[in-house]
């Protein structure tokens, strides 16, 4: 058990590094947020205690590396991942490529707006058009990249079937 956990936070640690340290140095792929794309494929593929591991986990660390205030990371990746399982647990029963689309479109809209209204906090919200711009980058990366990783985890692994298929005895 505690290699288990050991391995999930080197997985935490590495993606995060790649989040903060790879990607914004590349031309287009600065708008892609890694983190969120797999934390949403991972509530997928993975069982509730995985899930809620990681996005704590992934919080935290990106909270002590922020230069933000502590706790806003750890609030909005609650509030992501509360809703993503309230939503698989209520809601969406296929576990399909368009529910993982609605997932990460919510996903990234709600977190993108978020760190908007933490970075204006005092001043009222405006959002310029050159932002909404910003913002539908980032959700055409997320989609792509998560459709990419997607369909690699399912050729992979087919652990997003959700119907198991039993075959009839002769």
């Amino acid at each position: 058990m505690a290699i288990r956990l050991l391995l999930h936070f080197c997985a935490v640690l590495l993606l995060i590094t790649i989040q903060l340290s790879v990607l914004p140095n590349l031309p287009l792929l600065h708008y892609l947020n890694l983190l969120l794309v797999i934390l949403v494929l991972l509530s997928f593929t993975s069982d509730k205690k995985t899930v809620i591991l990681w996005f704590i986990v992934s919080a935290l660390i990106m909270d002590i590396w922020s230069f933000y205030m502590f706790g806003a990371n750890i609030l909005i990746y609650s509030v992501i991942m509360t809703l993503i399982l309230l939503a698989l647990n209520n809601f969406i029963t296929n576990k399909s490529l368009y529910s993982y689309w609605l997932l990460l479109l919510s996903a990234t809209i709600l977190y993108e707006f978020f760190w908007i209204l933490v970075l204006n906090w005092p001043n009222p919200l405006i959002i310029s058009q050159m932002q909404l711009i910003i913002i539908l980058k980032k959700i055409s990366i997320n989609l792509i990249t998560g459709t990419i990783i997607y369909y690699f985890t399912n050729w992979l692994g087919h652990s997003l079937q959700s119907v198991i298929l039993v075959r009839a005895k002769k």
